[in-house]
């Protein structure tokens, strides 16, 4: 429970902090719009490579 924990957490804050400077200078342009795909896949790329949560857990079947 703790490795997942960390791991979202660190997902979460690297996306908050992405967001955060996309609306702190107003980058309201196309291209900005189409780079912004990449974080997004980034970010979800590494919260479904992250293995190993639900192996072993009670909670999980």
């Amino acid at each position: 429970m703790g490795a997942f924990v960390f791991t979202s957490f660190g997902i979460i804050w690297a996306w908050i902090n992405y967001s955060w400077f996309a609306s702190a200078y107003d980058t309201d342009d196309w291209l900005y719009r189409l780079l912004t795909v990449g974080p997004a896949a980034a970010s979800s790329a590494a919260s479904t490579s992250v293995t190993g949560f639900s192996s072993g857990s009670k909670y999980v079947q």
